[in-house]
């Protein structure tokens, strides 16, 4: 893939850019922001693997039940936000908004 070269629109407010510009910059970020969700599920369970989701397999010793609590409220964290995302990819803006009040609820007791 070639890289697009800057032009004057992209300076524009997103409303007043042209339709074509729009679409290209929409689609590179949700390929964008699809990739980063991806890394992050992968980097969280990299990270954490040894030590929790796969504990038993590598015989480590296993967390007391704040660190489970602790673990799957991050591990659903991480869940909303590739949810987040794919909502955003496939133009269902209305259900990402409710599901950001579920997340906001989870920010809040977590």
């Amino acid at each position: 893939m070639g890289t697009r070269q800057p032009m004057p629109e992209d300076t524009l407010p997103i409303e007043q850019q042209p339709m074509v510009s729009r679409e290209c910059n929409l689609r590179y970020d949700n390929r964008f922001f699809a990739g980063m969700a991806v890394v992050s599920l992968v980097v969280v369970f990299i990270g954490f693997a040894r030590t929790y989701y796969l504990a038993g397999i590598f015989k480590a010793p296993l967390p007391n039940l704040l660190v489970h609590v602790h673990g799957a409220v991050f591990s659903l964290w991480i869940f909303l936000f590739i949810t987040q995302v794919s909502l955003i990819t496939v133009h269902r803006a209305d259900l990402h908004r409710r599901l950001g009040m579920f997340g906001f609820g989870l920010a809040w007791h977590g």
